[in-house]
């Protein structure tokens, strides 16, 4: 079949288009999430994961500390959307999550030095 030119045209632009488009990784957000508002409790929760990861929780706690990122993630989305009772909500899901992260470190080896 012999399609119209501008038809032809038409697809070849979508299809361009279309292809030149990149998304981000999974999770990771995009361009909009790079500069979310935060509050202050937001930045302490973010401040008090960094220490975590600082004395070694993705060694010792692992998974509980991929569910404090997703945690802090989902209530810095809901604080920007307008969401604050939901981010409240998360972020005393957080609290607890670095409890339990608190305690797997506190009954982990002591890491030697240089490591």
């Amino acid at each position: 079949m012999n399609q119209p030119p501008t038809l032809r045209l038409a697809a070849l632009a979508l299809a361009l288009s279309v292809a030149a488009c990149s998304w981000p990784s999974e999770g990771a957000g995009g361009l909009a999430e790079r500069d979310l508002p935060a509050t202050p409790a937001i930045e302490e929760a973010a401040a008090t994961l960094e220490k975590l990861e600082a004395r070694g929780a993705d060694r010792f706690a692992a998974g509980d500390l991929a569910e404090a990122r997703l945690i802090l993630a989902r209530a810095s989305r809901e604080q920007a959307g307008g969401l604050s009772v939901a981010a409240e909500q998360d972020l005393v899901r957080l609290r607890a999550s670095f409890e339990r992260i608190e305690r797997r470190l506190g009954a982990a080896p002591p890491t030697p030095l240089g490591q």
